[in-house]
């Protein structure tokens, strides 16, 4: 009797969190954009180095950066690879969608905020120290004529992907 109690809260839970959630993560909404953009990039954490023919998302090029990434913030990643390549290291340090040159994650959640243009990403580390480390990124979104983009990603201690890459 508990156990069959337990099972139907448990389903009303999911149902009321599914039925608030869906609206804003459903196909082509900003979640399912940040969602895609870890499901296509989730190899950085199991391969080191990368298949040959694999790039790290800020090494990609611009028809594949504007898939997730709108006009301003596709043109700053493209610039920085351009001078990277030309004088070995520029704005870009480490990944921006792990927040570390050492990719490490472990229960990843993608979720709505509140704002329909913001998304939080939540994930623990393991490195660095200390070990267990939870990271929050929220991606500022932005409705494009190619549908929802990511503007910016920023973390909760207010570093900003866009004025990183603004350095001169």
């Amino acid at each position: 009797m508990k156990s069959s109690l337990r099972a139907l809260a448990l389903v009303a839970a999911t149902l009321m969190i599914t039925g608030g959630v869906q609206a804003s993560s459903g196909p082509g909404s900003p979640v399912a954009v940040v969602q895609q953009l870890y499901r296509d990039y989730s190899w950085e954490l199991i391969f080191f180095p990368p298949p040959r023919d694999w790039n790290v998302v800020t090494q990609e090029p611009r028809d594949v950066l504007t898939k997730y990434f709108d006009d301003s913030l596709t043109a700053l990643i493209v610039a920085d690879h351009v001078c990277a390549t030309r004088e070995g290291e520029c704005n870009i340090d480490g990944s921006p969608i792990w927040a570390s040159n050492d990719p490490d994650a472990s229960d990843l959640v993608v979720a709505a905020t509140k704002d329909p243009a913001t998304v939080a990403v939540t994930f623990r580390r393991g490195y660095p120290p200390p070990r267990g480390t939870t990271v929050k990124l929220f991606y500022r979104m932005v409705r494009t004529s190619r549908g929802w983009c990511i503007r910016d990603i920023v973390q909760e201690d207010g570093w900003s992907f866009v004025a990183q890459l603004e350095r001169k």
